[in-house]
């Protein structure tokens, strides 16, 4: 185990030091052909669909969860599909044509969720 620790440690200093020698149009032409791949991977393989099996599973693996992680998922969960309309399934986006309100005059008060992970802004009274 160690002497494969120190082979593959050995390889990523080489890569990294093959690296300090490259010009920055070189590494350029390679990020542009990674981009490329990964554009066809993407064309040629989707994204993997889940079925039953796998919610099974995750819902299983949620119950080992401890209870104040799990309420902390729930209120997150809450906060994207139920307040958010944009976000939702059921609701239709903001139509274009609603009048935009002019946040000059008026303030705007922030209330935190999750201990300030997210926040959520409203028209103070």
């Amino acid at each position: 185990m160690s002497l494969r620790l120190l082979y593959l440690v050995f390889v990523r200093l080489c890569g990294w030091l093959i690296l300090l020698g490259r010009s920055s149009a070189s590494k350029d032409a390679e990020l542009l052909v990674l981009r490329h791949e990964i554009a066809v991977l993407r064309r040629t393989h989707p994204r993997p669909r889940m079925d039953w099996a796998d919610r099974a599973v995750l819902a299983a693996l949620i119950q080992l969860l401890p209870a104040r992680l799990r309420t902390i998922l729930a209120e997150y969960e809450a906060h994207y599909n139920g307040r958010r309309p944009h976000r939702s399934r059921h609701l239709r986006p903001p139509r274009p044509d609603h009048p935009v309100a002019d946040l000059s005059r008026k303030r705007i008060e922030r209330q935190p969720l999750l201990g300030g992970l997210i926040n959520e802004y409203k028209r103070a009274a």
